[in-house]
Formats: structure tokens, C-alpha cells, sequence
């Protein structure tokens, strides 16, 4: 009787667990703020001034959370990154892509200019003045922020071993649980 109960015991754990562990290998961070609707297939984040002007842009790539945001014209790239999560492992600082339509565009098939952002420049602790200009955002800007996925780190090998970890002790479980019926 009392292997019976330890069987469950470690049933109960194991099934427990398994949800927890999709949770920790998807690991995507939803954000959002004031108003964020997330959606399947995009995500639509509301930062927007309620007394201001607002506008939405872009973020796509290499970032926590990319998606559509609703910002406040004053915000510039820095505070969209921000915003934004930050960047994922691996994205290219020194070449981030400001695609820029025409503001009277009103179907947004046109493209005005497609230029790139050096913001390690920006990032670097100097005393050196630099001019922000390149980082006011527009409206309906697309960023682009590319990358290149990291070589699996010692992080990703423990995730592994531990969902390895809670299998193993379902099918243990399992066994226990069968030879106790027998």
C-alpha cells in the first residue's frame, strides 16, 4: 500500500511539473503597458500619451518583445528599445534598420528612406557630444533590429536535462505505479 502511495506521490510531482516546464523553455516575455493587447500573430503595445500627440511604429527582430506600440512623438529609439524589452542575445547594435514612409503615405505602400542606426555609438560611455537626430522616430517607422541566434549556452543544456529530469520521473512514476498494481 505504501509504494502505491509513493507512486502517486511521484505521479502527481511529475504531472505537476510538465506545465511548468513548457513555461520556462517558451520563456517569451509578453510586456506591454498601458493597453497592451496581445494577439496571436502580433502583439499591439499602447504607450501612448493621453494629452499628447501619438503615433505607432514598428519593431521587428531581435528584440523582447517586438510588435506594434503606440508611442508619444517625443519618444525617441532608445526609449522604443526600452519599451521594447531590450535586445535579445544576439542582436547587431551597429546596424539597426530605420525604414521610413511618407507621412502623407495613406495606404503605406511607399517607402521614403531606408537607413542604419549605429547605436552601440550611442550606448558607449564617452564624454563625446553626439547628435540624436538619427534616433527621432516617425510615424508608421518599421524597426528592424537583426541578429544571429546564439550557439546553445550552459542555460540552454540545463533546461534540456531538466525537462529530461521530469520525464524521467513521470516514466518512473508510471513503472512504479504498474509493478504496485500487479
Amino acid at each position: 500500500m505504501r509504494s502505491i502511495i509513493v507512486g502517486f506521490g511521484f505521479l502527481a510531482v511529475a504531472i505537476a511539473a510538465l506545465p511548468l516546464q513548457a513555461q520556462i523553455l517558451e520563456g517569451q516575455s509578453q510586456g506591454g503597458g498601458r493597453g497592451a493587447a496581445i494577439r496571436t500573430g502580433g502583439a499591439y503595445y499602447d504607450f501612448g500619451s493621453e494629452t499628447g500627440l501619438n503615433f505607432d511604429v514598428s519593431i521587428w527582430g531581435f528584440v523582447n518583445n517586438p510588435g506594434r506600440y503606440r508611442i508619444p512623438s517625443n519618444m525617441n529609439l532608445l526609449d522604443l528599445f526600452s519599451y521594447a524589452g531590450g535586445f535579445r542575445e544576439g542582436a547587431f547594435l551597429d546596424r539597426i534598420k530605420i525604414i521610413r514612409r511618407p507621412l502623407d503615405d495613406d495606404n503605406q505602400t511607399m517607402v521614403k528612406k531606408v537607413f542604419e542606426v549605429n547605436l552601440e555609438q550611442y550606448l558607449e560611455l564617452s564624454d563625446t557630444e553626439k547628435s540624436m537626430a538619427e534616433l527621432k522616430l516617425y510615424p508608421n517607422d518599421i524597426i528592424l533590429v537583426q541578429g544571429e541566434t546564439p550557439k546553445p549556452t550552459i542555460d540552454w543544456i540545463l533546461r534540456l536535462l531538466q525537462t529530461l529530469v521530469a520525464i524521467s520521473s513521470l516514466m518512473t512514476a508510471t513503472i512504479v505505479v504498474v509493478n504496485a498494481l500487479k
